[in-house]
Formats: structure tokens, sequence, C-alpha cells
């Protein structure tokens, strides 16, 4: 079976390539329709947006390229975004690349799509067929994904991964496996840096 399960890979998610057509009996399990908005454009790896509230956005020298954050909400309704409910998320989308959809991965759960969204492979594949699993051939009950490191119910690859291993900076933050160890020295420990985060305000 696993053979027969198509995936995206990690160079894909990265440069935010156009999936393959078909990945497993013609049906794509991933299709990415990501929008560039209009403007000048900055680098091979993005664009910038002409609108005055997106000037001095990415401006810092430190960046040879725009920084990508992914951002997921459980239960957030995309009407909030069309009818202006969330500003800020709003300033995201104008002034950065967003993705207007997606299939979502069965089941449709919050680890497996989570997992799968950074990996590119049905849950099948990776490991994370639950937000609670129990695999008998572990012999643990995996009760909360976000709060265990038992690297053995992980496979793949996740993007912030493949990143570091070609010498980018990543950090990860309450994500479904951000607490395993994938030898990634390019990682950022992120424990003692969110309360920093939250001062600056993320949202």
């Amino acid at each position: 079976m696993r053979e027969n399960v198509g995936h995206a890979t990690s160079r894909m998610l990265l440069l935010s390539q156009q999936f393959p057509q078909s990945f497993v009996g013609g049906v794509g399990a991933l299709e990415m329709n990501v929008k560039k908005y209009p403007g000048k454009p900055m680098s091979p790896y993005g664009f910038t947006n002409s609108d005055p509230l997106c000037s001095g956005i990415c401006s810092n020298p430190r960046f040879k390229r725009p920084p990508v954050l992914v951002i997921s909400l459980d239960g957030f309704a995309y009407e909030y975004i069309e009818r202006n409910v969330v500003k800020t998320f709003n300033r995201f989308k104008k002034c950065g690349t967003s993705a207007e959809w997606m299939y979502s991965s069965y089941p449709s759960k919050t680890f497996p799509n989570h997992y799968t969204m950074v990996t590119g492979l049905y849950p099948e594949a990776h490991g994370i067929i639950d937000n609670n699993i129990y695999d008998p051939s572990i012999a643990a009950y995996l009760v909360d994904v976000r709060r265990k490191s038992d690297s053995r119910y992980y496979k793949g690859e996740p993007i912030w991964v493949t990143a570091a291993k070609h010498n980018l900076k990543t950090a990860c933050l309450f994500w479904a496996g951000c607490s395993i160890d994938f030898n990634a020295v390019g990682m950022v420990a992120i424990a003692g840096t969110f309360k920093a985060l939250v001062i600056v305000g993320i949202f």
C-alpha cells in the first residue's frame, strides 16, 4: 500500500511549486492554488505588493529571501477573512501569498492534516492517522500528538526539517511533529523564545 501513496516532495513545498496532477489513481492528494499578487518582482521566490500598506515588509537586510510563515487555525471560517473581521490576517493575504483552498486528507482531523500539510504525505504513509493513536506494535497510546516525542509514530520529513538541512533558519511552534528530533541542526529551540513572540504580538 505504502509504495502506492503519492506525495509532494519537500522541494515542491519549499518552492511552492505546482504538485503533479495525479498521485494515486489519478486523484491529487493535495493541490496547491497559490495566488500571487501583482507588483514588482522582488526575487524568483516571491513578489512584493505595490500597496502602500505593504511597503517596508521584508525589507530587513538580514533576510536574503522573504520569510515564510505557515499558520493554521482550527475552526477558523473563511468568512472571517471575506468580511474583513480579522484585519491582520487580511494584511498577510494582501501583502504575501495565500492558498485559496486545499483538499483535506482523510480522516479530516487536526493532526493528520497538519502533518500532511508539512510532509506532503497521506496519513497512512506518515503515520499520524488521528489526534489520539494506539499502535500495538509500539504498545503505547498516543493521547495528544503535539505533546509526545516518540519518533516511531512519525514518518516522512517535515518542511522545516528539509529547510534546516539546506541551511535555512527554521522554527516550529505547536505543530504536530515539532517535538521530534529529526537531527535538523538548523532548528531554533522555540520554548525559550515563545514568551518574546507573544510580547511582540504575532497577532
